[in-house]
């Protein structure tokens, strides 16, 4: 473009014949273009020439932005900007600027990059100004960094640990800022020192991380729960997931995971399975039938205890009433307790009789409140003591006191 000689659109230079078939032909290249281009005087920054894709970027028809000066596109506090890159342009500097905001006819601004030059045109010194619009790039490069921030800031206050690593190296890329109370350490990403996890894991769970590792790079992905060892040397249980991310050649390069804390839940789960054994053991010396029924007497669970006592085995009582299994005598007289037990909060002894493997067995029951639906049911066998109180009244004789005080017989 420099010492091109171009047609000033100014009515008084305009005035001075036609147009050289040569400059035609630059002009039309210019109105071509999808960048803005205008020329404008050096000494005074008054607009000589525009072509259509700045007329269309301002809003403007390029007989209202021929009486108009450089500065009148730009907002009036980015005159300072404007000026600084004029007078870079003038010395002959390389002027350009990223992201000018531009001043549309309607009042709205854009941005655009802007490149100045020096240029001479039919012996005048002008500017020339290229404007590449840029606001939808702006408009891109602001949303993503409004996106990455609000994801770093949900990132930074959430409890699971989210990190990334390359692939197959195990360079650290990225950790958020939890690993740092998780780990008690931070690995040194910039340095991109590989990390050892060996180092991090308790010694009892390392061949579970390397089962983890082998299922990562077989199928992609992977799921292991084990122990780490904090810097400060205590403990904590961590489940971690991962998968593999791909190039756009379909190679892995990058591990993507997150890691949880689960420390608050394996303790919970060990205490359950201490407190289960020691119901388990307690269950084990009881000589008791013990099960929980509901208010229609269905049967909800049933203790590990003398279950050879129980009608029939425990897997085929679940979910069943007692009108279903027993008979309707007996099964009215439990309904019965239940209900009664369900309404006055107390505890209802009963006593009654089932036949168990073909043969009869008594029971003394008590049914109390567990819930306002459910009740706890311990029945004891009793058959032994009915046997002895049967034969005591079929011969009361053989139970009267022998003259020393004690029973008949004992001497």
């Amino acid at each position: 473009m420099n010492q091109a000689s171009i047609q000033a659109e100014r009515p008084e230079a305009a005035a001075g014949g036609g147009i050289p078939p040569a400059e035609e032909r630059i002009r039309t290249i210019l109105e071509m273009l999808p960048i803005g281009v205008v020329a404008a005087e050096a000494s005074s920054g008054h607009i000589l020439y525009v072509n259509g894709a700045l007329c269309r970027m301002l809003g403007f028809g390029a007989g209202e932005l021929l009486g108009m000066a450089l500065f009148d596109i730009h907002p009036m506090v980015e005159e300072p900007r404007i000026i600084a890159q004029f007078e870079k342009a003038l010395r002959g500097e390389a002027s350009h600027a990223e992201n000018v905001p531009v001043l549309r006819r309607d009042g709205h601004v854009l941005t655009a990059d802007v490149h100045y030059a020096l240029s001479e045109i039919r012996g005048q010194r002008c500017l020339l100004g290229i404007y590449a619009d840029t606001t939808e790039r702006t408009r891109a490069r602001d949303a993503l960094e409004a996106s990455e921030t609000q994801l770093r800031t949900i990132l930074n206050n959430i409890n699971d640990v989210v990190w990334s690593m390359s692939y197959p190296e195990w360079k650290p890329l990225y950790l958020s800022a939890s690993g740092d109370s998780l780990f008690g350490r931070r690995p040194d990403a910039r340095a991109g020192k590989p990390v050892s996890w060996m180092e991090w894991i308790h010694p009892g769970d390392r061949p579970q991380l390397e089962q983890t590792r082998k299922s990562l790079d077989e199928r992609g992905y992977a799921y292991g729960e084990y122990r780490i060892v904090r810097a400060d040397g205590s403990e904590r249980w961590i489940a971690s997931r991962c998968k593999l991310a791909y190039d756009g050649d379909g190679q892995p390069v990058r591990v993507d995971g997150v890691a949880t804390d689960i420390t608050g839940r394996r303790r919970a789960e060990e205490a359950l399975r201490e407190s289960e054994n020691k119901l388990r053991s307690m269950f084990q010396a009881m000589t008791d039938v013990v099960f929980v029924l509901d208010a229609e007497g269905r049967y909800v669970e049933i203790a590990p205890t003398r279950t050879e006592l129980m009608v029939r085995p425990p897997r085929e009582l679940i979910g069943k009433t007692v009108g279903e299994v027993l008979p309707p005598e007996s099964a009215a007289l439990c309904v019965g307790a239940i209900r009664q037990a369900l309404e006055t909060g107390e505890a209802v002894p009963i006593d009654y009789r089932l036949e168990i493997q073909g043969r009869p067995v008594w029971f003394a029951g008590m049914v109390s409140r567990m819930t306002d639906q459910t009740v706890v049911w311990v029945a004891r066998d009793i058959t032994a003591r009915k046997r002895a109180e049967d034969a005591l009244r079929k011969d009361p004789g053989d139970a009267a006191p022998g003259p020393g005080g004690g029973a008949k017989g004992t001497g």
